[in-house]
């Protein structure tokens, strides 16, 4: 990616402080209830499929009313889990990937160094309110705040501090994901399935890899126990994640292989125990709605109500 600014020490700490206030802005507190017992992951995809005739109405009523099926799908899950919630005080936060690709400089051909792969992906937020206001009509309610999730959207993608944001995010996943290999080569070691000197060796080196020029430096103050706010701070837990795939018949060649007819595909994603990610997306002429989660990791029929109330919402707003 590109350099903050110009590159100086001056705009790479405005980028950090924008990033932090931009963190600080965030709000959410509600999430689905864990399982209470420790049980061994299991991912199953429960997945809605609706006929080519159902999709184009689907995307004619968001055409209609300015939006897109992505920024609908916010709303759908945003109203469905409203209905089951305890409390709709808290707002309801859900975050998603940003094409970064647009934003990328062009990897030059005689750099041995790079990779032909990169993952070109931001992170951003959607916060949305969880009332459901008794005077405001369901379907008037769902395109108010699929009209929200569109504006936030906008400003996430247009906002000047892209760059910074991203190669902040890039630090603290990081950092992140270096903690959590430590974490799972440990609990591998405890297993007999990995040596832990090997392990020790292997987290050494992906640290030292980092480097001093490509880590943050942590200054005398940094290192100073924080002073306690003043005010407490609003809780940040999302409700879940989703990732909205776009249209993918301009990926997969449906002509180009006349005698086979491809009718559905499988999502996947990488999960820990507990996860939970949505896929949204239109195959062979279709709207699909995927739900991948781990079914050992959240209260029994706590997902699959609410997996229940996204499909009753879909069929009384969006047909």
């Amino acid at each position: 990616m590109p350099n903050v600014g110009n590159g100086g020490k001056l705009a790479r700490a405005v980028g950090k402080e924008e990033y932090l206030r931009s963190e600080a802005r965030l709000m959410g507190d509600q999430v689905f209830a864990q399982n209470s017992t420790k049980r061994e992951r299991r991912t199953i995809v429960p997945t809605f499929a609706y006929s080519a005739e159902e999709t184009k109405k689907i995307l004619a009523n968001c055409k209609a009313k300015g939006v897109t099926i992505a920024h609908a799908m916010f709303a759908l899950c945003n109203i469905a889990w409203s209905r089951r919630a305890s409390s709709t005080v808290a707002p309801c936060m859900i975050y998603s990937a940003l094409n970064l690709r647009p934003n990328m400089l062009p990897t030059s051909d005689t750099d041995a160094s790079s990779s032909y792969f990169h993952l070109a992906v931001g992170y951003f937020n959607i916060v949305l309110p969880c009332l459901l206001p008794s005077t405001l009509a369901t379907d008037d309610l769902f395109w108010y705040r699929a009209r929200m999730t569109k504006a936030q959207t906008t400003k996430a993608v247009k906002t000047p501090f892209l760059i910074s944001r991203s190669r902040e995010t890039n630090n603290v996943r990081r950092g992140r994901a270096i903690k959590w290999a430590k974490v799972d080569d440990k609990a591998a070691a405890a297993a007999g399935k990995l040596p832990l000197a090997k392990t020790s060796e292997n987290a050494f080196s992906v640290t030292q890899k980092l480097g001093p020029e490509s880590s943050p430096a942590v200054s005398e103050r940094d290192q100073e126990k924080p002073q306690e706010p003043a005010w407490k701070p609003a809780p940040q837990r999302a409700l879940m994640g989703m990732s909205m795939l776009g249209n993918l018949d301009g990926m997969y060649s449906h002509k180009t292989f006349p005698t086979l007819q491809l009718q559905s595909l499988t999502t996947g994603s990488r999960q820990r125990s507990g996860g939970l990610l949505l896929f949204a997306y239109t195959f062979a002429g279709k709207l699909w709605m995927s739900l991948g989660y781990d079914v050992n990791g959240f209260a029994p029929g706590e997902i699959e109500g609410f997996w229940k109330e996204v499909g009753d919402l879909a069929g009384e707003v969006l047909l």
